[in-house]
């Protein structure tokens, strides 16, 4: 629909579009011959709405009301003398970067972290480590390795490396004076424009294009001075995706290279960007967790942990991970036959890199261990020891007596916090726990004499059979990871509060008022809402260890 109106000193002509979910999403207006300052995105629409229009209400609001709402304010806010206290008023409190609007290729990305090149430093070259792709999938998913100047001087190295980023790339880069003008147009236009802005700027990229060969891919960077936060400007990444489809050809008949090219966004990935996300979990950066067990609740529980930023995970465990224990486990068929331990350092180290993951594979209270690394003779007790000692927090996923009594003495000795979890048959329920030195009262010896004596309730046990799959010689438990979860979850919680309350209690606002919580997911055999009781951990009478 075009409609013609009075907008900004003179008749405007407006074109809205109308969505098939209309009424339910509201239009899209596109304003022709002029450019605005402000809320006019390189499309020509314009930004009516905030939020991508959350206040539009179905039923109610038509483009009329819109227009007629919203265009007074618009002319004003945009207005180079509008008072403060107006555009304060009437306009929402987010930047509008011009990278949040442009037509970017599909599955195509560049990481990027916060270190940016010297502000007197204007061009150089980049290194990257993207990830394999096919012929038919153009584009680039990858890592910024290195940031240099143009006589190859390192300016920025980030030193993040992931399994799956195995291909080196290399490109170039320009710091322009100000936000690109694109003016409007459609998409393949604005890419032309930015090819061709890229061209003009750097007599670098001309030359390599020049020299390039049928097939070479060269990323370059735009780095400018753009809107991060509301009225705010910081310097942001723009990157071009370059190919090479046909070479350039010299000599008595030359021609210039045909290029094909798309624009790929840059993904802030460096410490403080992450950290702005979850900025009361900034403590976790310095801290460190052995985990013992990595099965269907030690599985899930490190994830958790490499999710939430904690600098180092040290995980043991002897068991491999079957098939059948995708119904729980936290990854699926894949891993099939692949040691627990491993496969889970793997996964850290390939989706959480800021997050450092060990794994060790062997059986606690094994007879004449060898260790494999040197073929010398294993001491599981001293291992561990040595481990807690590097470490702020054990936690104890394992599930068995035997393994729970030995980590919590030893833990005790070591003078190291301890969290244990486990559920009940069917993951019907389950428990989790903690001992923190020098702050709970009693120990892991308390908590069974508790239990024992009743003033500890028992989790809910629906009494489910264990099963031995085929070729096994152990039964394994009955249960689904979206009732062991609840027990992982809660655990991975009260493990992060318990870290966060370290340090001269920095972070004690955070930490929980309990150390021992019991869960009932099943009730008389059905499925019911998570119920927790929760108690505090005092010194029993009975406990000999606390005596």
């Amino acid at each position: 629909m075009t409609i013609t109106v009075e907008f900004c000193g003179g008749e405007r002509e407006l074109v809205g579009f109308y969505p098939d979910s209309y009424p339910y999403f509201m239009p899209h207006v596109r304003l022709r011959g002029m450019k605005l300052p402000r809320h006019h995105n390189p499309g020509g629409y314009l930004c009516l709405l905030a939020q991508d229009g959350d206040e539009w209400h179905p039923g109610q609001d038509t483009l009329a009301s819109l227009l007629e709402q919203q265009l007074p304010i618009l002319e004003e806010v945009t207005q180079p003398g509008a008072a403060s206290e107006y555009v304060t008023a009437n306009e929402e409190h987010v930047g509008e970067p011009l990278s949040n609007f442009l037509p970017y290729m599909g599955h195509s990305a560049i990481i990027v972290p916060d270190e940016l090149p010297p502000i007197g430093i204007s061009s150089g070259t980049l290194l990257l480590d993207a990830r394999v792709r096919g012929e038919k999938h153009p584009g680039i998913i990858a890592i910024l390795r290195k940031i240099s100047d143009n006589a190859g001087v390192p300016l920025v190295d980030y030193p993040v490396q992931m399994f799956a980023f195995k291909q080196r790339s290399s490109g170039l880069w320009t710091r322009l004076e100000g936000r690109p003008e694109l003016g409007e147009g459609i998409d393949d236009e604005i890419r032309k424009r930015l090819y061709d802005l890229a061209l003009e700027t750097s007599p670098a990229l001309q030359k390599r294009l020049h020299h390039a060969k049928a097939g070479e891919e060269i990323i370059f960077g735009f780095l400018y001075a753009d809107q991060v936060e509301w009225r705010q400007a910081a310097e942001d990444w723009l990157f071009l995706w370059l190919r090479v489809a046909k070479a350039a050809r010299h000599g008595r008949n030359p021609t210039a290279s045909i290029v094909d090219y798309g624009l790929v966004r840059a993904d802030w990935a460096g410490e403080d960007s992450l950290l702005k996300r979850a900025p009361a979990l900034a403590p976790l950066r310095s801290k460190s967790v052995l985990l013992v067990g990595t099965g269907a609740i030690g599985s899930t529980l490190a994830m958790q942990l490499a999710k939430s930023g904690i600098r180092e995970l040290r995980l043991v465990d002897t068991d491999h991970l079957q098939a059948g224990n995708s119904v729980r486990w936290a990854f699926g068929w894949e891993f099939a036959g692949f040691p627990k331990a491993e496969v889970i350092a793997h996964r850290v180290a390939s989706d959480y890199p800021r997050t450092k993951a060990t794994a060790s594979t062997f059986r606690i209270g094994g007879f004449q261990q060898i260790n494999p690394s040197d073929g010398l003779p294993f001491s599981d007790y001293d291992f561990l020891r040595e481990e807690m000692r590097q470490v702020d927090l054990i936690i104890d996923a394992t599930a068995n007596y035997r393994v729970n009594h030995l980590l919590a003495d030893v833990s005790r000795v070591e003078g190291k916090a301890y969290v244990w979890l486990s559920t009940t048959p069917g993951a019907s329920g389950g428990v989790v726990g903690r001992v923190t030195p020098t702050a709970t009262q009693g120990c892991w010896h308390c908590f069974q004499h508790a239990m024992a004596a009743g003033e500890i309730r028992y989790p809910a046990d629906n009494g489910a059979l264990d099963v031995q799959p085929r070729g096994c010689t152990h039964p394994t438990f009955v249960a689904a990871g979206i009732d062991s979860d609840e027990v992982s979850i809660l655990a991975s919680r009260l493990a992060v509060a318990t870290l966060l309350a370290q340090d001269g209690g920095v972070g004690q606002a955070s930490d929980f008022e309990w150390d021992v919580a019991v869960g009932d997911f099943f009730s008389a055999d059905r499925r019911i809402e998570s119920r927790w009781t929760t108690y505090p951990l005092h010194k029993h009478p009975d406990c000999s260890a606390c005596a």
